[in-house]
């Protein structure tokens, strides 16, 4: 049959509206408060026929849904969020009221995490309605979700449905001493699920059910409090990135399997020339209030906050990045898809023969200037922007640590080279060695006791100066400004705010640890694709509103 040209336009233009519809868009709440600290990424889902809302914690760092069950004895724990009597409910599933649960006797759970936080149960398998931004799930003006005072409630939800999903329903279990219970809403590779009889976690039903094309979704924080970032199942939003994404391989544990979303760093350096780092002249008696604060105030932060790495795997064996890994790495052009066949992700997938080859697009992708890292010493101790990089020229850095770009470079040893990319692990997790000598280039102490960095003078932390951190031999190369990484005054130490002094997310790994991990802080500023179809990260700086309905969906891969 032939058809008129408007016929076969209006055609292409549904065909191109049922793609689009397979990329889902899920807000992403930045929250914060005395009790949980901050850079909490929530996110409210449906669970049931009709659904019932929960807000949870999204996570790329585990990898099962966890809601707790109504009148359990985990909604008996005096931080419970799930119904009356808690400062804010969040949200239980009552069993009761849905039409589609199917029980799965026999096959229990027990996730355990690095904060302490502890959750027992039973699987189940049920609708689960991803809450869209034109649902009810959107941000109403304040940037808060519809379940962050509250539970929708049953019938109250719309938004995107995916049916026969596998969640674990937790009975009992205990959060983090006063750390509020929230659902876990964990999006990880299978491998980290809490049983030894594994299944399709949501991500892969998704793509099951043909709700999504793939295994994979992007995602974007927002780095104000209590507003919105998004999370693209399925695929990507094209205006929230600059420049093309970037491939890096996801690392194998030492027993060949992928557990974790575990990429090698090859370099992290700190770009002090962007920012006004100019202080306020002080007198000699505030210089010593200065000095007493830096060296007596330290957040004491609990392990949960600190981010200590969660990964479920062990990593090792690979001191650097090989060429097989730089081969494996490319950029990715608009339109371009992925290809592989292996519907459960664990496939090798190499794309070999690229090695960061760009499209028509630029490459640089504005991540700063790759430079050579040169003989940088061990002492960072004299970045004070007093020459901008001017005065290296590639010469002799004294001592500085400085390389010829005018970066310091902060000494990051291959052996701590793995790095877990964790969007429920609040801040930032790097070696110790490494903080010490990003403490003495912000002019503050590094607390061996603590792991922590002490109070940074505020205008140092400015979105002009940035982490650089490198990938694949630095061939990809993604840029954090230190705005993003400064604990809001809000929940800061008022005696710091006082003074000009503000508190920094960069916590030192745990001593028996050679894993960093990049938390919330590091999504609020670059844009990060996790697929398991490739098996690999792609990143791209982020621009834009992070908690905007999409304007330019695609499919991944």
């Amino acid at each position: 049959m032939r058809y008129s040209w408007p016929y076969t336009t209006t055609l292409l233009i549904a065909l191109e509206t049922t793609a689009a519809q397979r990329v889902i868009q899920g807000s992403v709440q930045h929250f914060q408060s005395e009790a949980t600290g901050p850079w909490q990424p929530l996110l409210a889902l449906g669970f049931g026929s009709p659904p019932q809302e929960i807000t949870g914690i999204f996570d790329s760092g585990s990898s099962d849904t966890i809601i707790p069950q109504a009148g359990s004895k985990l909604c008996q724990v005096e931080n419970q969020q799930c119904t009356d009597g808690a400062e804010i409910v969040r949200g239980e599933f009552d069993e009761q009221l849905t039409s589609d649960v199917e029980e799965l006797p026999g096959q229990e759970f027990e996730a355990g995490f690095s904060g302490g936080d502890e959750f027992n149960g039973e699987y189940i398998k049920t609708t689960v309605t991803v809450i869209t931004p034109d649902g009810t799930g959107a941000s109403n003006g304040t940037g808060r979700l519809s379940g962050a005072d509250g539970a929708g409630g049953a019938g109250n939800v719309t938004g995107e449905e995916v049916p026969n999903a596998q969640v674990a329903l937790a009975s009992d279990g205990q959060p983090s001493g006063d750390f509020p219970q929230f659902a876990i809403y964990g999006v990880g590779p299978r491998e980290a699920e809490a049983t030894d009889k594994k299944y399709d976690n949501l991500p892969q039903v998704m793509k099951d059910t043909g709700v999504t094309k793939g295994n994979s979704y992007s995602v974007v924080m927002n780095p104000t409090p209590l507003a919105n970032g998004s999370v693209f199942f399925g695929g990507v939003d094209r205006s929230k990135f600059t420049g093309e994404l970037q491939q890096v391989p996801i690392d194998r544990t030492t027993d060949g399997k992928i557990s974790d979303f575990v990429v090698k760093m090859s370099s992290i350096r700190l770009d002090m020339s962007g920012g006004n780092n100019q202080t306020r002249r002080l007198t000699r008696s505030e210089k010593r209030e200065h000095m007493r604060l830096k060296r007596s105030i330290f957040r004491r932060t609990a392990p949960r906050n600190k981010g200590y790495s969660k990964a479920k795997g062990k990593y090792g064996g690979g001191d650097e990045t090989g060429e097989e890994d730089v081969q494996a790495a490319r950029v990715l052009s608009a339109g371009e898809g992925g290809h592989n066949s292996n519907s459960k992700g664990q496939g090798n997938n190499r794309n070999s023969n690229n090695g960061g080859n760009c499209c028509s697009c630029s490459c640089n992708n504005n991540n700063g200037d790759n430079g050579d890292n040169g003989d940088n010493g061990d002492n960072g101790r004299d970045n004070r922007n007093k020459d901008k990089g001017n005065k290296n020229q590639g010469s002799s850095n004294n001592g500085s640590g400085k390389s010829g770009s005018g970066l310091i470079d902060l000494g990051l040893n291959k052996k701590n080279a793995f790095t877990l990319f964790d969007t429920g692990g609040v801040a930032l997790t790097l070696p110790a060695n490494v903080l010490r000598k990003m403490a003495r280039a912000l002019d503050t102490d590094f607390s061996d006791e603590f792991g922590e960095l002490g109070p940074v003078d505020c205008g140092l932390l400015s979105a002009g100066n940035k982490l650089v951190m490198g990938f694949n031999n630095d061939r990809v190369q993604t840029t954090l400004a230190l705005d993003k990484i400064r604990i809001s005054d809000e929940i800061a130490d008022p005696r710091l705010t006082q003074e000009g002094l503000c508190e920094v997310g960069a916590f030192a790994s745990a001593p028996d640890e050679n894993l960093n991990s990049m938390g919330f802080v590091y999504f609020t500023d670059v844009y990060t694709v996790f697929d398991l179809e490739n098996n690999s990260l792609w990143f791209a700086q982020a621009t834009g509103d992070p908690g905007a309905p999409g304007e330019q969906l695609e499919e991944f891969p």
